[in-house]
């Protein structure tokens, strides 16, 4: 009996809990409750909120990217504008803008020179290290006349790149004539004593693609007068630089009288490093072994090579207006100075027998090892004038050769996407008639959008 009560009296409490549990919950929140669900709510959307907006930046980050790397310059410039009105003093906007300001920047003298001079005359030109810091479309023309104690040439050339409408993939082109007028005759390769009077073409087509930031591609394709060639090149960069290596076959060479009119090419293979040491200071090492051929001499040289620039430049204000005053009201130079070596080591150097019965060689080529030391002044005089100027001395080491070299050049933006530059210059050369001098007078025009 007293069992049963108990029973019943645990059944009554076990009812008594659940309806005031059930009573509780059916009451309004209390106002401290109310603040945590708030809080937690709040918390939850902004948290979302965040992730879209983080989301947001990266498509238009994206947008900015692809729109860069496929030429469309005016499209980037309106997003990138958005972008820092909704994200003002974004790190990764901001790298943006520095990377578009850098595409559309008009060029100093040295810059147009860089793109726009012939493969002939500076086969720099060519190399992804250097061209691969133009990531804009350009136009160039130009107008050359190169004096030796050989020849006096003009040439002309017209070239540019195009950025093409698919990520990382742009096409380069250079065609040139040279108008030669040799001074007296030379032995041709056929033993014959002639001079020579009239035009030689070749021409370079080159499709590049970048592969990632850090790596870039190429293939070339050569032509002049019958012949026709091709070029691969693969170059990867990293924090302190880069590294390309370059092979080709029957690539027009204009380096000797001869071979321009005798049709030459080269055949050869190039492995080039560049090292930034600091924002001032920069070495280009590079070594190479080529292979020359004439139109009716497969076998004309042989020459292992190699080639070095160590390059020191900094700016010095002198009557500074203030961080934000432009360059050209400080008074602003940048002061240079430069080691070069240009060298080639003749293993080979094929011979004929002339009309006579002498023996001759078809390409007159000579070992030599040139070290050139020069200094340079540049500065801008005017909001959309430059002027450079170098000077230094020459010397040969294997011919015994010396003599001083200097050059200049002025270049004028009349507008951000237009330069033209006039410059000239002397050259010590090594490779025929124990070295000698060159003179080089141009100018360059270059448009770019």
């Amino acid at each position: 009996m007293n069992c049963a009560i108990k029973k019943t009296g645990n059944v009554k409490f076990l009812f008594a809990a659940l309806a005031i549990t059930g009573a509780i919950a059916l009451l309004p929140l209390s106002a401290s409750a109310q603040t945590v669900v708030a809080a937690n709510t709040k918390t939850s959307a902004t948290a979302a909120s965040g992730t879209s907006s983080s989301e947001n930046l990266r498509l238009m980050l994206d947008k900015i990217d692809l729109d860069l790397d496929t030429g469309k310059l005016d499209e980037a410039a309106g997003l990138i504008k958005k972008a820092k009105a909704k994200y003002p003093n974004n790190p990764e906007v901001l790298a943006a803008e520095a990377d578009l300001n850098d595409r559309m920047s008009p060029q100093n003298g040295v810059a147009v020179s860089d793109v726009c001079l012939p493969n002939s005359l500076d086969p720099l030109n060519s190399d992804l290290l250097v061209r691969a810091e133009m990531k804009q479309n350009y136009a160039c023309a130009g107008y050359n006349r190169r004096i030796t104690t050989e020849a006096v040439e003009q040439i002309e050339n017209l070239g540019g790149q195009v950025v093409l409408p698919y990520p990382g993939f742009s096409i380069n082109a250079d065609l040139e004539n040279d108008h030669l007028n040799t001074k007296s005759e030379f032995t041709r390769a056929n033993g014959k004593m002639l001079p020579f009077y009239g035009n030689r073409q070749q021409g370079t087509v080159t499709l590049n693609k970048n592969f990632s930031k850090d790596s870039i591609g190429s293939v070339s394709v050569y032509g002049i007068q019958n012949n026709a060639g091709a070029g691969v090149q693969y170059a990867m960069f990293d924090r302190w630089g880069g590294t390309s290596a370059e092979i080709n076959f029957n690539k027009p060479d204009w380096d000797y009288v001869e071979s321009i009119v005798e049709f030459g090419t080269k055949d050869n293979i190039k492995i080039q490093r560049r090292q930034v040491f600091t924002n001032d200071i920069q070495a280009i090492l590079s070594g190479n072994y080529t292979h020359y051929s004439l139109h009716d001499d497969w076998s004309a040289a042989d020459a292992p090579g190699w080639n070095f620039n160590l390059d020191w430049e900094h700016p010095f204000s002198f009557n500074s207006q203030g961080a934000s005053s432009p360059s050209w009201s400080n008074n602003e130079i940048t002061v240079g100075a430069h080691y070069g070596v240009e060298a080639q080591y003749f293993t080979y150097v094929g011979r004929r027998t002339d009309v006579d019965g002498d023996t001759f060689n078809p390409l007159p080529a000579t070992s030599y090892e040139v070290h050139t030391f020069t200094g340079s002044l540049a500065k801008a005089l005017l909001p959309n004038l430059n002027a450079q100027v170098n000077g230094g001395y020459g010397v040969n080491r294997i011919a015994g050769n010396s003599g001083p070299i200097y050059g200049g050049s002025i270049t004028y933006t009349p507008w951000q996407r237009l330069g033209i530059d006039i410059h000239g210059s002397r050259d010590l050369l090594g490779g025929q008639n124990q070295g000698e001098k060159q003179d080089i007078v141009g100018t360059n025009v270059r448009f770019s959008w």
